[in-house]
């Protein structure tokens, strides 16, 4: 019998191939770890569900089984889509913590009877290969009747485009029953939430098939702009979907024939409103302000970091005066193409900001953290 088996995922729901794998790491391990991937976020298409609802439909089905078999751990991590290596020591000292608190003993010796198990799919389990001191005891892709391959992916879009997801009898194959209860259950004591998505799924799919007709892939380019004062950051709160009520850094589409920074810098005095000036030329003065105030700026291009397709941005990172007082900021304005796209516009503080990643837009709290990183807040 093994020590100690991890098996790290999403879970985004928790289906039979997860249970595959658990089932066999629980029958042959002392202590099994599972690690609840991009936990901390606000829902999404992509992860619809909190770790702690991932956590009891795991829970759910784990009360379920028959037999010996060992303890179980569920804890959460953080995704880090622009620093591999800060979530691989995230998973180790995780991993490290659990053992310890499990009371083995000689905790170096337990760590290296680690095995890291799972199944090797695509390139979304790359992670697979960058444990190379722990042992890998990898599973075959689960398929149910051994033809009909078990995928989040597709739970989650008969999720959100059907009423009554008891009715479907192909997902009721994906999932343990444990799992199609919660989903039942969660379905109607979130019916905000769940609406919400539903809402987001539909504008999705509507802006893929707006572009479904182009003659190749569509690559968009956005603008973000990373504005720092005093300790404060200036955020703006979703008007549309997707993503609408969420935080995220002022910034949009980068206009033809124009120039990366200046995109920038528009985009924030339109949905911002921001003034460094007062009087008849305030708005240019700002703009020369704010174009003189860039410190850094880089690109964030992960494949997967927005569901609307492939979306480049490059993030600018404008420090501000701290001897002055927070610039007034108001929710759009009468430069702007769609004035009600913004709901709110304000300074929070760098920490609050850091600290509630579950109130942000896609990838702009790991944007905002890259480029605050070392810098002198």
């Amino acid at each position: 019998m093994k020590d100690v088996s991890v098996y790290i995922g999403r879970f985004n729901p928790f289906h039979s191939g997860h249970a595959h794998v658990l089932k066999r790491a629980l029958e042959t391990s002392k202590l099994v770890i599972v690690l609840v991937g991009s936990s901390g976020q606000a829902r999404s298409l992509k992860n619809p569900f909190t770790f702690q609802e991932r956590r009891s439909m795991i829970e759910k089905w784990h009360m379920g089984i028959n037999g010996e078999h060992g303890a179980l751990r569920i804890l959460p991590i953080r995704d880090y889509p622009y620093n591999d290596t800060l979530w691989i020591r995230q998973v180790q000292s995780t991993v490290k913590e659990a053992i310890a608190e499990y009371n083995f003993g000689d905790i170096d010796a337990h760590l290296s009877d680690v095995y890291l198990t799972g199944s090797d799919r695509d390139e979304s389990t790359w992670y697979l290969q960058s444990f190379r001191q722990w042992k890998q005891d990898l599973v075959e892709p689960y398929r149910e009747d051994g033809s009909l391959n078990v995928s989040a992916t597709q739970i989650r879009d008969w999720l959100f485009t059907n009423t009554d997801i008891e009715l479907q009898g192909k997902m009721a194959k994906m999932m343990p029953a444990s799992t199609l209860k919660f989903l039942s259950s969660w379905v109607q004591s979130h019916s905000a939430a769940y609406e919400s998505l539903k809402q987001e799924y539909r504008f999705i799919e509507k802006y893929k098939k707006d572009w479904s007709a182009a003659p190749y892939p569509v690559t968009f380019t956005t603008v973000d702009a990373v504005v720092v004062q005093s300790g404060h950051v200036l955020v703006v709160k979703r008007g549309h979907q997707p993503g609408k009520g969420l935080w995220a850094l002022p910034g949009g589409f980068l206009n033809q024939g124009e120039k990366l920074r200046d995109g920038a810098v528009r985009e924030l005095v339109e949905e911002t409103g921001i003034r460094l000036a007062i009087g008849k030329n305030a708005k240019e003065i700002t703009s020369n302000i704010l174009k003189g105030s860039i410190r850094d700026y880089e690109v964030f291009d992960h494949p997967g970091r927005s569901l609307r397709g492939r979306t480049i941005t490059t993030a600018f990172y404008f420090r501000l005066d701290d001897t002055k007082p927070l610039p007034p900021v108001s929710a759009g304005s009468e430069d702007a193409d769609a004035p009600d796209e913004i709901l709110d516009c304000k300074w929070i503080t760098v920490d609050e900001a850091l600290e509630r990643t579950d109130m942000w837009f896609e990838d702009h709290a790991a944007i905002l953290e890259t480029m605050i990183g070392g810098k002198d807040l």
